[in-house]
């Protein structure tokens, strides 16, 4: 299959800060779909930090934030997935960003999940976990403290377990090293991968 990817939009309607122009991706992410949608790819895919939040943060604007993005990502015409950041979890709850996004086929309380193209297996990882287990939410969590929690690394290993083919993996953090932008138990992540495969 061929499919495209894009990550790390940050939608706020919100003053720049940084590196980060929060208003300046919904025209980014028109330019990419409609890019896509004339390749024609078999699906489409979000990185995660797909929104961000306003200064200070208030719920209702993130949930505007989020419905905004979604609406755009939701000219592709085509299959559409995405991948959960510590960013979409900064002033609402995990169920909440799941319950307002599509992912094509997939149930809505889902955060991570697999799916099959055209002879690939495609899994999609969740690591807002703390390493107490707890769901990222409402921004009570380190960013530098993302797991991938025993009950998700189970499935994953039954999940490899059902699949013979070539297998594409997504997460929004990093697998492979250590440091603040890794998973924490990366290591762990990597020999169900290679066990799997």
């Amino acid at each position: 299959p061929r499919f495209g990817m894009f990550t790390d939009p940050h939608y706020a309607d919100a003053s720049p800060n940084g590196t980060r122009y929060y208003r300046e991706s919904i025209a980014k992410m028109t330019e990419c779909i409609d890019r896509m949608n004339g390749e024609k790819v078999d699906f489409l895919i979000e990185l995660g930090d797909f929104k961000d939040q306003g200064r200070p943060p208030a719920e209702k604007s993130t949930l505007d934030y989020l419905d905004t993005a979604e609406a755009v990502f939701g000219r592709f015409r085509g299959p559409r997935f995405h991948v959960t950041g510590n960013h979409d979890m900064d002033s609402i709850s995990k169920e909440q960003f799941l319950s307002r996004i599509t992912n094509t086929g997939i149930a809505k309380d889902r955060a991570y999940y697999s799916f099959d193209m055209k002879g690939l297996h495609f899994v999609v990882l969740d690591a807002n976990f703390t390493s107490g287990g707890a769901d990222y939410e409402r921004g009570n969590f380190d960013w530098t403290d993302a797991v991938i929690p025993r009950s998700e690394l189970d499935w994953l290993a039954r999940d490899l377990a059902g699949t013979s083919g070539p297998v594409i993996v997504f997460v929004h953090q990093q697998l492979d090293g250590a440091g603040d932008h890794f998973v924490k138990n990366a290591a762990e992540v990597r020999r169900v991968l290679q066990a799997g495969t």
